[in-house]
C-alpha cells in the first residue's frame, strides 16, 4: 500500500448518478487530452482498490488556463486500508 499519496484530478462533473445495483457513476469533463489520459491510466490502475474521494468545488485564480468558468471540481483520490 501506498500511505499518504493521492492523486488529484480536476475537471467538470457533467453527470453524477447511480445504476441499479447502487454503485454511483461520475462523467468528468477534462480540458487537457494529456491529463485525460494519465487520470484514465491511474483510476484503471486503483480498480478494485478502496480509495477515498474528497469531492470539493475548485475555484481557480488564473482565468486563461484550463476551463474558462471559475467553478470546477476537484476529485482527490487517496488509498485506504481495509
Amino acid at each position: 500500500m501506498r500511505h499518504g499519496w493521492f492523486f488529484e484530478i480536476i475537471g467538470k462533473i457533467v453527470y453524477a448518478g447511480l445504476d441499479c445495483e447502487g454503485n454511483i457513476h461520475l462523467v468528468l469533463k477534462k480540458e487537457s487530452g494529456f491529463w485525460r489520459d494519465v487520470t484514465v491510466r491511474f483510476l484503471k490502475g486503483e480498480e478494485n482498490c478502496i480509495v477515498k474521494l474528497r469531492i470539493m468545488p475548485w475555484n481557480h485564480k488564473r482565468v486563461n488556463e484550463g476551463f474558462k468558468r471559475p467553478r470546477k471540481s476537484t476529485i482527490a483520490v487517496r488509498n485506504s486500508e481495509t
